[in-house]
């Protein structure tokens, strides 16, 4: 990848989190995760053992962040069994 590639990416990655931050959900940490894996996946960022490590810490975050089921949802679950 190119180093503007990189810069797009990174970038684009910024604007992402910003977006989650304000409106949490589990298809935007889908496309953060989709974007941190091609960074990964970057011959120069392989090359920056540091940036590369960086890099998969964010990686393993957001791959959580996907697999996180919404608070609003386990309200509502909890609300339905408890009314039962």
């Amino acid at each position: 990848m190119s180093i503007n590639k990189t810069v797009y990416i990174e970038n684009w990655l910024t604007i992402l989190i910003k977006t989650y931050r304000d409106h949490p959900s589990q298809g935007l940490a889908k496309t953060i995760d989709y974007y941190l894996d091609r960074m990964i996946n970057d011959e120069d960022i392989k090359s920056n053992k540091l940036t590369l490590c960086q890099y998969c810490s964010m990686k393993k975050f957001w791959t959580w962040q996907t697999q996180k089921i919404d608070i609003d949802q386990l309200e509502n679950i909890d609300a339905k069994y408890t009314t039962i």
